[in-house]
């Protein structure tokens, strides 16, 4: 019997299991018996997740190291965040150097000026942003900030290249770090409630609380840059 339950543990098994392998010149994404049951590991014996020979029919995968009979042989799944990690294989890494935080800055309540977006769409930035244990204070956010704070004598100035809004003035630069503040605050203290008001301890919560204490641990670090700012 064909059911909608039946066919999401169908598609979930593809989407943690698939290999994208290129066939005749186009990428599919296959399923590959026993290379599918390498588990993830950092420091991964296998090399990349290997490749396929049309002319052999073969899919080969390398090895950088010596493998012992008997031992288990890990492969490094990508440089993914702890959100993709748990949607599509089901697990969290603690201080995983690739994790992220989505952050969408909504538009502010005023309009916003032809020139603030003309400086937006010059340099290719979006109101899609994130932070990392890595990148506390991405550029790309700071200068979408600097950009929406500008006043009218700011916005006047020549900013032909990005790095000439590497500093516009003192009053833009400390509202900027108000907003920068305000917007990890508030984010971290819904972690900090979702941790607080969670009682069911199944392993799926176990695995959600998992990830939200390592999204804590993220604003945590990106507050205490700001700190370190002042």
């Amino acid at each position: 019997i064909y059911t909608f339950e039946s066919f999401l543990s169908i598609r979930l098994i593809v989407d943690s299991r698939g290999f994208y392998i290129k066939i005749g010149g186009k990428e599919k994404n296959c399923l590959l018996p026993l290379v599918d049951c390498c588990n993830f590991a950092f420091y991964s014996q296998l090399s990349s997740r290997g490749y396929f020979d049309e002319d052999s029919q073969e899919y080969t995968v390398k090895s950088l190291t010596k493998i012992n009979p008997g031992e288990q042989i890990f492969l490094n799944y990508g440089p993914f965040s702890n959100t993709s990690l748990l949607l599509h294989y089901g697990f969290v890494l603690e201080n995983n150097p690739y994790d992220q935080i989505a952050i969408r800055i909504e538009p502010p309540s005023q309009p916003i000026q032809q020139k603030q977006l003309d400086l937006l769409e010059r340099f290719n930035i979006g109101f899609d942003h994130c932070t990392s244990l890595i990148h506390p204070k991405p550029y790309r956010l700071v200068n979408f900030l600097r950009i929406l704070s500008m006043d009218e004598i700011e916005l006047e100035r020549d900013y032909s290249f990005i790095n000439h809004m590497d500093f516009v003035s003192d009053r833009n630069e400390s509202e900027v770090y108000v907003i920068l503040r305000n917007v990890f605050t508030c984010l971290l203290q819904s972690n900090e409630d979702y941790l607080s008001c969670t009682e069911d301890w199944s392993e799926c919560v176990k695995l959600a609380r998992l990830h939200v204490r390592c999204t804590a641990s993220i604003l945590q670090n990106a507050l205490q840059s700001l700190q370190e700012k002042d």
